[in-house]
């Protein structure tokens, strides 16, 4: 038996792409680095990674959340304020590492 003939399907004809001009990447005017006053890095206090955990741990209560693994992981991987997502990184990292065998405790991630 003979199968029916498909029609010919003519594909829809190509949009032309639109070319991408790359734009010369140039220093924000106002900083000192841009109007050439230093090269050399600046020091900027900072706080400790004690002081960054207690905070962490402060803003989390504040926003109602746990302080369990499963809980700070939802939070890092869905919420769109990156403060939050900060502070659960953290205390992730903190519980992570509070195992002596696991790295120094109490250390920042840097260390």
């Amino acid at each position: 038996k003979d199968l029916p003939q498909r029609e010919a399907v003519t594909p829809p004809t190509a949009v032309p792409e639109t070319p991408v001009v790359a734009t010369p990447l140039t220093a924000v005017p106002e900083t000192p680095v841009a109007r050439g006053e230093t090269t050399e890095p600046v020091d900027v206090e900072a706080e400790s990674w004690s002081d960054f955990l207690e905070r962490s741990t402060t803003r989390l209560r504040e926003a109602g959340i746990s302080d369990e693994a499963p809980a700070l992981f939802d939070v890092f991987q869905t919420t769109d304020d990156l403060g939050l997502t900060y502070a659960s990184f953290a205390r992730l990292y903190a519980k992570a590492t509070a195992d002596k065998d696991a790295a120094i405790p109490g250390q920042p991630p840097w260390a």
